[in-house]
């Protein structure tokens, strides 16, 4: 628990998947899949890497952590960060165990995952109302597993699949500009469906109404059985 590792949530996907399939009453040839946030990413590369994906919906979906963080930090400091995560590296390998630090903070309380306010916001709201088991901690050990993670790059793969991609115009957390590249990097048939407002504007109000109705739609379109 805490371990933000791609690789391991990715399988976690598949094996949903496998598990559908066997189902009797699941049309194995009829899977989609959807994800959001750091999840929006993994579909896109599940759907890539799997001909069992028939239809993709990705929100706000994490297309290069890594290049995303080069972008808000400086060279130096870059480099600072990728020398943390070697002397962490030294430091399990002979002493073992994690070390933790936040998920999300705000932007003056120290080092995080995230750090900015309406990740932390958002983080202890759900805590309080539908996810009271949440922890605000994440292992150092993520840190290198997502930054070399970059779903991304794989989605010309997608195609022929039908892709439905959902941004939020303000995010600076997946930022938009990042999406809209993978978007247009997609092959046909796709939609770029674009709401406004920050990150966590689709979970909520005018956003989150807009957002899962287009899903809905594009699962329906797609995935629907022809009468």
């Amino acid at each position: 628990r805490q371990r933000v590792f791609p690789h391991d949530q990715l399988e976690h996907y598949r094996s949903g998947l496998t598990w559908l399939s066997m189902q009797p009453e699941v049309d194995s040839d009829r899977l989609g899949v959807w994800g959001t946030s750091f999840s929006g990413g993994h579909v896109i590369h599940i759907a890539a890497h799997g001909p069992r994906v028939k239809a993709v919906v990705s929100q706000v979906g994490a297309m290069d952590p890594g290049q995303t963080l080069r972008d808000q930090t400086t060279p130096e400091q870059f480099a600072a960060f990728q020398k943390m995560l070697v002397k962490e590296r030294v430091r399990h390998a002979t002493d073992g165990g994690e070390v933790y630090i936040p998920s999300a903070a705000p932007p003056d309380q120290g080092f995080a995952l995230q750090n900015d306010q309406d990740s932390y916001n958002f983080g202890h709201e759900a805590q309080t109302t539908i996810a009271p088991s949440w922890r605000n901690q994440v292992t150092m050990s993520s840190l290198e597993a997502i930054l070399e993670y970059a779903p991304g790059k794989s989605i010309e793969l997608i195609a022929p699949r039908p892709l439905l991609m959902i941004l939020a115009k303000g995010d600076t957390i997946s930022p938009s500009d990042f999406i809209r590249a993978a978007f247009a990097r997609a092959g046909e048939p796709k939609r770029l469906l674009e709401v406004e407002g920050g990150h966590y504007s689709v979970y909520r109000g005018t956003g989150r109404d807009l957002a899962s109705r287009a899903a809905v739609d594009w699962f329906t379109k797609h995935l629907a059985q022809s009468s």
